[in-house]
């Protein structure tokens, strides 16, 4: 009786300390689901403001190509 009590024991804490490593876990991957959406918004706005410098260099050779 006593043997089977220590193992519960034993068990009782092995699952306290999953638990904590679980909720260690849950933290870091919402932290890094946060940090993927910072980044893939700011590469959204890099994007952006690429094809933003495309067109303005685009209307740059037309106005010039125009002039001559």
């Amino acid at each position: 009786m006593t043997v089977e009590v220590e193992n519960l024991r034993k068990e009782a804490k092995k699952v306290q300390e999953l638990q904590g490593e679980l909720r260690d876990l849950n933290e870091r991957y919402h932290a890094s689901l946060e940090l993927l959406g910072e980044r893939t918004e700011q590469v959204e706005e890099l994007k952006a403001d690429i094809a933003d410098v495309k067109e303005m260099y685009r209307n740059q050779i037309v106005e010039l190509v125009g002039q001559k």
